[in-house]
């Protein structure tokens, strides 16, 4: 028996890296499968669960900044 739940998160800034640039720090445009389990697990962490993303949806359009 499977169970789903959705996770709204936010925040002003965000980089997730790629490793194929690793001289220059470029980011992926929204954020990995692997990281949004990494920011669940923070949260609702238990030995017994493992979780699987299914969706990742953007509700806002995605900017890009220079940070120097």
């Amino acid at each position: 028996m499977a169970y789903g739940f959705r996770v709204r998160c936010s925040g002003p800034y965000a980089l997730f890296s790629r490793p194929e640039l690793s001289v220059e720090r470029c980011s992926y445009d929204v954020i990995t499968p692997s990281a949004a389990r990494g920011l669940i697990e923070s949260v609702f962490w238990h030995p017994g669960l493992r979780y699987v993303i299914d969706e990742i949806t953007v509700l806002n359009p995605i900017a890009f900044t220079n940070v120097r």
